[in-house]
């Protein structure tokens, strides 16, 4: 998103953007080869999006990440985001008290301010106060948490929430699998991580959108109270195997061809109208 939206600078130099993915680097042993790169480039700001699954991994990565930056002269803004940013913001700033900010909510806007403010101010010297006024963003102050509330009619915002990665270099961990692992036969599907307990659409979440980059954005569902013999039909109609079941913006699970006919088997007598 921020190629996209600084298109013109980074077409011209001015604006250079770099993504790592640290359980890729560690698997193909390239931690090293990111440790250096980060000491020696001096990034102006850094954006860490740790997850549940890898918390400890993830924590362990920031601290290093922290610890070479330092060593490039250039003291970056550090920034964390994503789900577990935005849940538990006290736990990251209890574990790494050198983090500047944490963001809440939709994480591209607040992000993209602080590239501005970076951009505007080119060669002078910045603090956390030039951020502390984002909306979205958490920091501590004398020991305590503070929130920046968010717009919701920020229209940054809703354009973000129709937002697909456009880039994302799948083919690298297909490529990985293919060179490592002998007579790999594996389909080339992304699972997605689904939040079921989430009513909201945030543009940084795996659900609204990965799974608009994959399935599109009218995927097929049904509701709690549809019998299973309309949820049969819908999937002949659709030439599907599977079908979600919602309950107004909330995902409840999913239905497949095989709880059917399982349900078929198990129970002869199941009125399936």
């Amino acid at each position: 998103f921020i190629q996209q939206t600084f298109a013109k600078e980074v077409a011209q130099g001015r604006l250079v953007v770099d993504v790592f993915d640290p359980a890729f680097e560690s698997m193909r042993g390239g931690l090293n080869s990111l440790y250096a790169k980060v000491r020696s480039t001096g990034y102006h700001i850094i954006g860490f999006s740790p997850t549940r699954i890898l918390l400890g991994e993830d924590l362990f990565f920031m601290n290093r990440v922290y610890q070479e930056a330092l060593l490039s002269g250039v003291r970056p803004l550090f920034v964390a985001g994503g789900n577990e940013a935005a849940t538990n913001s006290a736990i990251l700033f209890e574990t790494m008290p050198w983090l500047d900010f944490s963001i809440y909510g939709l994480g591209e806007p607040p992000f993209l301010e602080m590239i501005r403010i970076i951009r505007n101010q080119s060669g002078r010297a910045l603090s956390k106060n030039h951020f502390g006024n984002i909306p979205g963003v958490v920091y501590m102050e004398n020991g305590q948490m503070v929130r920046v509330p968010v717009d919701p009619n920020n229209g940054e915002i809703a354009r973000f929430a129709n937002y697909v990665p456009w880039n994302v270099p799948y083919g690298i961990y297909w490529d990985f699998i293919d060179e490592h692992i002998a007579g790999a036969k594996m389909p080339r599907t992304i699972r997605v991580f689904i939040s079921n307990y989430c009513p909201h659409a945030c543009a940084f979440c795996s659900e609204a959108v990965y799974g608009r980059a994959v399935f599109g954005r009218n995927v097929a569902s049904v509701s709690p109270s549809d019998s299973l013999q309309k949820c049969a039909k819908k999937m002949v109609q659709e030439r599907i195997n599977s079908i979600v079941v919602t309950e107004g913006k909330r995902l409840l699970g999913i239905l497949t061809a095989r709880d059917i006919l399982w349900a078929m088997t198990k129970k002869p007598t199941l009125n399936l109208r």
